[in-house]
């Protein structure tokens, strides 16, 4: 007979810590929805900008589209990172802005 409850409650302790997982995996996923609904509001007001502020944060109209055409639990501004990085990293060092501290070229500087 002990070695009965003594194996129910192990059972039972097992079960729990399955439920335990299961129910924190809606959690999480809930936390997650959350956040990309949450963030996809955010990333909207990026909407009301202009083309020119757009560029000088790396993003573009079709970036916006791109980023608002996943589904709707996924987060745009994942996509919106990515492109802003890609464009960061495909841009020639040179067509950066020079700091005039960093770099100046005028006859006062030397």
């Amino acid at each position: 007979m002990v070695a009965i409850l003594s194996y129910s409650m192990v059972g039972a302790m097992h079960a729990g810590r399955g439920l335990a997982k299961v129910g924190g995996g809606l959690i999480r996923g809930f936390a997650a929805a959350g956040r990309a609904i949450r963030n996809r509001r955010v990333a909207a007001s990026l909407a009301g900008l202009d083309d020119h502020m757009l560029a000088d944060i790396g993003l573009t109209r079709s970036d916006l589209r791109d980023a608002y055409s996943e589904p709707l639990w996924h987060d745009p501004t994942d996509v919106l990172a990515a492109r802003a990085a890609e464009r960061r990293a495909a841009r020639p060092y040179d067509d950066m802005p020079k700091l005039p501290w960093l770099a100046c070229e005028t006859a006062a500087c030397r």
